[in-house]
């Protein structure tokens, strides 16, 4: 995992999460690549015994447009319009999106 800049955590996702870890992927094989760096992560999850929530971004615009509040400030900047998956956190803290 790579972390970026720093992203503004909202509180309510801190109080929410507390003790979770959250993973948004995909299931959607379209995408090979990211398709494959979710499978990764949640593989490395799994190895190091890490309970975790996965939320599929494939199969829902809540879960889509709840990634896009959380990054808002990536949508600031001059990326696409979504952000890369995997994006992992970690009682509501940003950790990260895979980098390979």
């Amino acid at each position: 995992m790579r972390s970026r800049e720093p992203i503004v955590v909202m509180d309510g996702y801190r109080d929410k999460e507390r003790g979770k870890v959250v993973l948004y992927t995909t299931s959607m094989g379209v995408v090979r690549r990211t398709f494959h760096k979710c499978l990764r992560v949640k593989q490395i999850l799994r190895t190091l015994l890490v309970p975790f929530e996965e939320r599929d971004a494939s199969t829902s615009t809540a879960i889509r447009e709840e990634i896009q509040r959380r990054l808002g400030s990536y949508n600031d900047s001059s990326h696409s319009s979504s952000p890369p998956l995997p994006q992992l956190f970690v009682e509501g803290q940003y950790v990260g999106v895979s980098s390979q």
